[in-house]
């Protein structure tokens, strides 16, 4: 449950802490997060390769929280300018020591590519929320 929580807080904080390799969707994105100084550190590493058709961007997620590490690969597709939808459907390569299941629904959303004051390329998630 704390990992799932760390999972929707981690998507809205996305952009603060983004960094990419060029000036693209496409390249490595990494957050780090830590709720508290006692709580363990939260990474997520988000790697998006170049586009098919310049509308399908494949993409491997990998998330690390205290014990619990999971590798997935999904499917980016572009909507809009500067905007990419995550798929629903994600592929589990690695989860230990559990699995997240249909917690897995916490990371549906839109991408939005921007930039800070500074230049620096950042990634925002717009959740798209559960319908229950």
């Amino acid at each position: 449950m704390k990992l799932a929580a760390n999972l929707l807080l981690l998507f809205i904080l996305l952009h603060l802490n983004t960094q990419a390799q060029e000036n693209s969707f496409t390249g490595t994105w990494r957050m780090e997060y830590r709720n508290t100084a006692d709580d363990s550190l939260f990474v997520m590493e988000l790697q998006i390769a170049a586009p098919e058709y310049q509308v399908l961007y494949p993409a491997q997620m990998k998330i690390q929280y205290g014990t619990f590490k999971g590798i997935y690969q999904l499917l980016l597709v572009k909507q809009a300018t500067g905007q990419l939808a995550i798929s629903r459907n994600k592929y589990a390569v690695q989860e230990a020591p559990f699995a997240l299941g249909t917690w897995m629904v916490v990371l549906n959303g839109i991408l939005r590519y921007g930039s800070r004051k500074n230049g620096d390329a950042t990634l925002t998630v717009n959740r798209i929320p559960d319908k229950k």
